[in-house]
């Protein structure tokens, strides 16, 4: 059930110093105090020390006040735990102590904490959610393992909210917790549209939830996290196979005025299963006015009937998708497996994706956008990005929508300034790695245990190929003076160019028949352009730009190359406007065309 906070009027000034001499002076607030629990000890003498801690999680809780912190021994706690009107923090992943040890007075080991090691287990008895807090402001709850919840009670009669965790107001983290096996749904609560949260759900809240594992959770709509008004952060988590049988949300329900969503795993996350319809498999952000940033997360394997399996943006609210890595999410019936954004009602939905790779949605392409679709009243700028694998059908617009393209790569040829339709020739997609393949070094995760650069003997047109305003500097060098298209580029994992600084040859895996110059484009061109060339035999190639008097500006190759096709990006960032001659030598192969620099 949702408290409305409201906002008291402003005194006046003289009221207030009136009030101050009349009104005693505030009670200094006291330090906060350590608490300690252990199932282990049955002694029947706790205090709460170390040497004799409660044995449930809430006489720790009830004993305890604001700002304190409980440290939590390893154990299964058959208990559901409530915090309300204060911040108390709980800790989980202390070893503590036997039986033995508090019969002797020894008292647990709370020095140290590894919740992997020391499983702190809150088994909910299946009446409530399993942790609730109610205004409990900078709360914590941290190396948890939360399991066994049913939906809040606070919702009743109307709907049943939070199987895992329940929290209404404050602002309140959840870190480093295993959040499994919870089910909002409940027996007096017969609607599945009426069950939110499985894992977790908050309202009016500002909650922060880091590093955490949420998976396997049930719920109407929003079973892995719902979270409603304040604001949200979602970082660093892995929210997986949770299933929601209603129509919204299967991995994330999210209708907050600010949400950062940053480097989660968002996978094999399922909504609709009972109704047969539903959008959002991996995340639903909604509501005019909401907005939020998704950034570096990879969003794969979920599941939606109706559209957007990947990421739904609805009702007004307004996204911006940056490094994104959105592939091989289930193909949805009318399209939207990657993206679908949906306005209506008179209110415009907005997504703008910069450096995001949407691959292998490889759906018929009779459904509408695989890749992106857009749908009433939406609008969606597109730029630095890769489109591959979505069927041949990227980009559907519907229903008075918009979209812009540039400096994008798609396999659906498409207009705009800079774009590519050319194979980006992916490192590994069938294994999930979507960096680009490069000659001048590309990261590899999977290397020697932990990542390391390798080289390709082809490389990826989408290196260099970026929109020449935005940023590169976070490409290791040599970068090519200008961005790569898709999640990695501008991140220090960008694939390197093949050349110095200022240029990038790259080549396509493809044998071409005879030697080819091309014309370069842009042409004009200001400040870069892109030359492309093929050699049908192995051996030295030398490209270089001239100015009209016949003198060298710029070698952009000059060395053995495999038979091939390539591209060599040409900045002349520092060079007068005016006509350049580009010479091509290959073998006995000679020739040379112009193009116009415009400043």
């Amino acid at each position: 059930m949702k408290r409305h906070r409201t906002a008291g009027r402003l005194l006046r000034s003289s009221t207030l110093v009136f009030l101050s001499l009349m009104m005693p002076a505030a009670a200094v607030t006291p330090p906060s105090a350590d608490l300690y629990v252990d199932d282990d000890n049955n002694t029947g003498t706790e205090d709460g020390s170390a040497q004799r801690p409660f044995n449930t999680i809430q006489e720790a809780v009830a004993a305890s006040g604001p700002g304190d912190t409980i440290h939590i021994a390893a154990g299964t706690y058959a208990e559901n735990v409530r915090i309300q009107d204060k911040a108390v923090h709980l800790l989980g992943g202390y070893a503590g102590g036997s039986a033995g040890d508090y019969a002797g007075g020894t008292g647990g080991d709370f020095g140290s904490r590894a919740p992997a090691a020391n499983t702190t287990h809150i088994q909910g008895d299946g009446t409530d959610a399993v942790v609730t807090l109610i205004n409990a402001g900078t709360a914590t709850l941290d190396g948890l393992r939360i399991t066994g919840g049913t939906g809040s009670a606070e919702g009743l009669p109307w709907a049943a909210y939070g199987g895992g965790v329940y929290v209404e107001g404050g602002a309140p983290t959840v870190a480093h917790c295993l959040i499994e096996g919870n089910d909002s749904r409940r027996a007096d609560v017969p609607s599945i549209d009426d069950t939110e949260g499985g894992g977790v759900y908050a309202t009016d809240a500002d909650i922060t939830i880091l590093d955490s594992i949420i998976r396997n959770n049930t719920s109407g709509r929003g079973a892995g996290l719902a979270l409603f008004g304040g604001s949200a952060v979602v970082h660093g988590n892995t929210i997986e196979r949770n299933i929601g049988l209603s129509d919204h949300g299967g991995g994330l329900e999210i209708a907050a005025p600010t949400a950062e969503i940053t480097h989660n795993v968002i996978r094999d996350n399922e909504i609709g299963r009972d109704l047969g319809y539903g959008w959002g498999g991996g995340i639903s952000f909604f509501n005019a006015g909401n907005t939020a940033t998704l950034a570096y997360n990879v969003v794969t394997g979920n599941a939606a009937p109706t559209a957007g399996s990947g990421v739904f943006i609805d009702d007004g609210a307004q996204a911006v998708l940056m490094h994104e890595l959105i592939y091989a999410n289930a193909c949805p019936e009318i399209g939207g497996a990657g993206v679908y954004v949906d306005g209506g009602d008179g209110v415009r939905s907005r997504a703008t994706l910069r450096h995001v790779t949407v691959a292998d949605h490889d759906c018929p392409d009779t459904q509408g956008g695989n890749g992106l679709l857009l749908d009433v009243l939406s609008d969606a700028t597109v730029t630095n990005t890769i489109f591959w694998a979505n069927g041949g059908d990227d980009f559907e617009v519907a229903g008075g929508s918009t979209l812009s393209v540039t400096y994008t790569n798609a396999r659906e040829a498409t207009p705009g300034t800079g774009n590519l339709s050319a194979d980006p020739l992916f490192a590994n997609p069938g294994a999930g790695d979507y960096h680009l393949r490069s000659m001048g070094g590309r990261w590899d995760p999977a290397a020697g245990g932990g990542g390391a650069w390798m080289t390709d003997a082809t490389g990826s047109p989408a290196i260099d190929a970026g929109d020449p305003a935005s940023a590169y500097t976070d490409e290791p060098a040599p970068n090519g003076s200008r961005a790569n298209l898709g999640a990695y580029g501008n991140t220090a994992e960008a694939s390197k160019s093949s050349t110095g600084t200022g240029t990038a040859t790259e080549a396509d895996a493809s044998v071409p028949d005879d030697f080819v110059l091309s014309q370069n484009y842009p042409n004009p061109f200001n400040p870069a352009t892109t030359i492309r060339y093929a050699v049908p035999v192995p051996g030295p190639v030398t490209l270089r730009v001239y100015d009209l008097l016949g003198r060298p500006v710029a070698t952009l190759v000059d060395g053995p190359q495999p038979a091939g096709r390539y591209a060599v990006r040409f900045d002349a960032a520092g060079l007068p406007g005016g006509l350049y001659v580009y010479r091509l030598e290959a073998g006995t192969y000679r020739e040379a065309r112009s193009m116009l620099l415009v400043k």
